[in-house]
């Protein structure tokens, strides 16, 4: 953490169309923590991080699952046809 830190939830889009992976997404981990970064640590949290909020703060993993709707209430800001707004980082 830093006092340069953002509030918000690092998360791939996993649209093909958008080319982000879980290799970008560990570079702009890399790069927005300045060369302090664990490798192991960062490539851990590009490939499962994604994955597990998803899986707690989303609805779209518990279909089928017995489950109904996301593990945690979180009213992330949607676009006009339900999918999530998303941004980039300045």
């Amino acid at each position: 953490n830093s006092y340069w830190a953002q509030g918000g939830i690092i998360y791939r889009n996993y649209d093909p169309a958008s080319g982000d992976s879980a290799r970008s997404l560990r570079d702009d981990v890399h790069r927005a923590g300045a060369g302090l970064c664990v490798d192991e640590a960062v490539w851990k949290v590009a490939r499962e991080g994604p994955d597990r909020v998803r899986e707690l703060l989303l609805d779209d993993t518990n279909q089928g699952s017995g489950k109904e709707g996301p593990f945690a209430n979180v009213p992330f800001d949607r676009s006009d046809d339900g999918s999530l707004s998303l941004c980039l980082e300045a």
